[in-house]
């Protein structure tokens, strides 16, 4: 058989029972009457039409083929009176590059299909009544014996937008469930013309469903996801490939190198994992040609997803009606083809509110995969855009003392250029950063273990995993991003409440920053790491074993416990119980325990702490924060040898100035302002502020041993030359002390002594100087 059409040179149907939308040339006659004509529609034929079986379509007709179900037909009508039908056939007149367009049906028994609706309408069938001629159309794959993933896997792992070379799409296409290898042939006997289609069988069990999506409206890369459907919820994974994923699922290394024979046990296997993938392409709409590919795990939206959209192309800030399947016209008959929803209306466009409640009751479903949720950090995506692999594009702080990136701050200050709070639900992102990373990490680790087994001892249940299953290296860097779906701070409830909040969820991987945002961080930053099954129980004696148990665990580690507080509620309803670990020495974890005083449900919170406090180590981490988003949100690695130069001890005033232009028809002057660390804003030239500033600074503290000087509002080519102006004036303005020194022997040259020489108060003769008073 003749190898498919490369996606790069010409659109392929995903249906594989129609050809692509060319047409096939007229031959003349050498003598008779040529005539052509679709093939004439039959009634059996518009009824359930099983894979393989014969079917006869005709111009203007849609074939709808649901995966591994039924292939329905119906026809529309050029003048279609129900919305749904206009919507299809104005969006289908559009698409001619895709060939198709991508619909979702619920078949009302708890199972969501998204067929293809393909358009056969250019298709041109020949029938000459002269001659027996049959005219085939052939569009099948060469079925090798073996593939290799290598190509796959780079292919899934790309970050850049990309064509799909002809050895990849076979590659995929042999992991494609819906594969089935399909030869179609005109048979044109003179008195008829039948359009046959023949389905060559596949063993291919399970696998990926190939979606090229027609609408190319927003770009995305590979690593992201494009959603069919404006309602679809999906998981993504923060940590580990899809091919690493399926390595793990078969027990593997890794999958570089993996020679997967079709037919053999691992093969089966690997298209079992990989049946629940959902694989979604969209097109180029000129070319036609494959650019985006992207993969996510198959969301069941049968429960919580009820209204599903008939086609989903339809505008999506339009209300649509959905008509059922046996409303639609068949060309004048009206022909039951398949069983749909009831007329439903829905908005396309959900408001925030009603998605993150779906996303909610999405998560509810997870329960089973609390173990997978743990290992591998999954996070819940809708189509609108969050925070999501988006942090490490953040500022790369690290040092010796360390630096927390402060969600309630930062998120919001940068917030325009690429770190993003997600909705209403009170979702929080952080960042650690410390050159101590790996030790911390250790040491952490296994104290969390040590206090684990120590759990098991003393009775209690532990659903959780350690730190290190959930926080990912990445060099000397530590990055944890796992979203907590609570409304409300931990901190701000009592813990019965932040319990019920989660109702239903035995083990969620959460984090939540707390941060006293009074200028300086907090001492004390909190996580929560872990929530523990319903089932875990304390007696009232265990709390103080407990905490005993923790301090002699945290003892081994160089931690001690710094506080205990056990306060019973007066009403008797609830009573809770926090032990704050906090390090001795310079470990950046701190480990916060909650209870109830009825069921004794425990929640481990681990955190970091900065125990650096200085002003102007922190001002100059803000500083730099604000200079790397004016270059775009660069990852940078700040040198701290410069941080160690301008400490409180040594006294350092930090100088910003920036300078606007009004329009040049109005005639005004340019506005300069100039602005210190110990001042407020005040707009005058920048000698004699800069002056001020000095003198104030110094009344306030001392004279400055370093300044910094931070400017904005300056263009590129004129850098250069603001820089070299602006700063001979600050040093001039530095030389305006109240005295004068010249040397002893240059009086008449007026030559001012060298720059570090020190003067005594002493006799000025002593030094060979001479005191000028101006």
């Amino acid at each position: 058989m003749d190898p498919i059409t490369p996606a790069s040179s010409q659109p392929t149907s995903p249906f594989r029972g129609i050809p692509p939308q060319t047409k096939t040339p007229r031959k003349r006659m050498p003598s008779g009457n040529s005539v052509t004509a679709p093939p004439t529609p039959s009634d059996n034929k518009l009824q359930h039409l099983h894979r393989g079986s014969d079917t006869a379509l005709h111009t203007n007709s849609f074939a709808i083929s649901i995966q591994d179900c039924h292939i329905f037909a119906y026809t529309f009508t050029t003048t279609p009176e129900s919305n749904a039908k206009r919507h299809v056939f104005n969006a289908w007149k559009k698409q001619l590059p895709t060939l198709y367009l991508a619909t979702a049906i619920f078949d009302g028994f708890g199972t969501v299909y998204l067929p293809y609706l393909v358009d056969i309408t250019a298709i041109s069938y020949v029938t000459i009544m002269d001659e027996d001629v049959a005219t085939h159309y052939k569009v099948s794959l060469a079925k090798p014996s073996s593939f290799d993933l290598k190509d796959v896997r780079a292919f899934i792992q790309s970050e850049s937008k990309l064509e799909i070379s002809h050895q990849v799409q076979q590659g995929l296409s042999f992991i494609d469930a819906v594969l089935v290898s399909t030869v179609f042939e005109e048979e044109s006997p003179k008195s008829k013309s039948i359009l046959s289609t023949k389905a060559i069988d596949s063993n291919f069990p399970g696998g990926l469903k190939l979606v090229r999506n027609w609408q190319v409206a927003v770009e995305y890369t590979c690593s992201e996801l494009l959603l069919n459907v404006g309602v679809t919820t999906c998981l993504v994974f923060n940590q580990g490939s899809i091919a690493e994923l399926a390595a793990a699922y078969l027990k593997k290394p890794n999958l570089e190198s993996e020679i997967i024979t079709i037919g053999s046990v691992e093969y089966e296997q690997l298209s079992g994992f990989l049946s629940g993938l959902f694989v979604v392409c969209t097109s180029d709409a000129i070319t036609g040609a494959l650019k985006i590919f992207s993969l996510s795990e198959k969301f069941d939206r049968t429960k919580y997803f009820t209204l599903v959209p008939l086609v989903s192309c339809i505008n999506q800030e339009n209300v649509v009606s959905l008509h059922r399947m046996e409303d639609l016209m068949v060309l004048g008959q009206q022909t039951y083809v398949g069983p749909l929803t009831d007329a439903q209306k829905l908005r396309m466009s959900l408001a925030p509110d009603d998605r993150f409640r779906l996303i909610e009751n999405g998560i509810m479903l997870l329960q089973a995969k609390k173990d997978f949720l743990a290992r591998w950090g999954m996070s819940v995506e809708s189509q609108m855009k969050s925070v999501n692999a988006n942090i490490m594009k953040v500022p790369r702080m690290q040092g010796k003392h360390g630096h927390v990136l402060k969600d309630s701050s930062f998120s919001s200050e940068l917030a325009d250029y690429k770190v993003h709070k997600s909705g209403n639900i009170g979702s929080s992102v952080c960042a650690v950063f410390s050159t101590e990373t790996p030790e911390a990490m250790k040491k952490a680790t296994l104290f969390f273990d040590k206090t684990k087994e120590a759990c098991v001892q003393y009775g209690v249940e532990l659903k959780a995993h350690s730190v290190a299953e959930v926080m990912k290296q990445h060099g000397d860097v530590a990055v944890v991003t796992i979203f907590c779906f609570m409304t409300n701070d931990i901190t701000h409830k009592p813990a019965y409440q932040s319990r019920l909040l989660l109702c239903g969820l035995r083990v969620l991987i959460l984090f939540r920053l707390v941060v006293d945002i009074g200028g300086i961080v907090s001492k004390e930053l909190y996580w929560t790491i872990a929530v523990f099954d319903s089932a875990t129980r304390l007696t009232t004696e265990n709390p103080a074993q407990f905490v005993k148990m923790v301090q002699n665990t945290g003892e081994e580690f160089g931690m001690v416990v710094e506080k205990t507080r056990y306060c019973p509620s007066r009403r008797g309803g609830h009573s809770e119980f926090l032990s704050t670990i906090k390090s001795s020495r310079s470990s950046k974890f701190v480990l916060c325990v909650m209870c109830r005083y009825r069921t004794w449900n425990l929640t481990y919170i681990v955190g970091t702490q900065s125990l650096d406090p200085e002003y102007c180590h922190f001002k100059m981490l803000d500083l730099l924060m604000l200079i790397n988003s004016k270059l775009g949100g660069i990852n940078f690695v700040t040198d701290f040898n410069i941080l160690s130069d301008v400490s409180q001890t040594e006294g350092a005033m930090f100088v910003a100035g920036t300078i606007m232009h009004p329009p040049q028809y109005q005639g005004q002057a340019s506005i300069g302002s100039v602005v210190a660390s110990m001042d407020k804003e005040i707009i005058t030239n920048l000698s004699s502020k800069f002056s001020g500033l000095l003198k104030k600074f110094e009344t306030k503290l001392r004279a400055p041993s370093r300044v910094i000087y931070f400017r904005d509002g300056v263009l590129e080519e004129n850098c250069s030359y603001v820089a070299k102006r602006e700063v001979d004036i600050m040093k001039g303005a530095l030389k305006n002390h109240g005295r004068l020194f010249f040397q002893k022997d240059c009086l008449n040259s007026k030559k001012e002594v060298d720059f570090g020489t020190v003067v005594n108060s002493g006799e000025s003769i002593y030094f060979g100087c001479e005191c000028l008073h101006v």
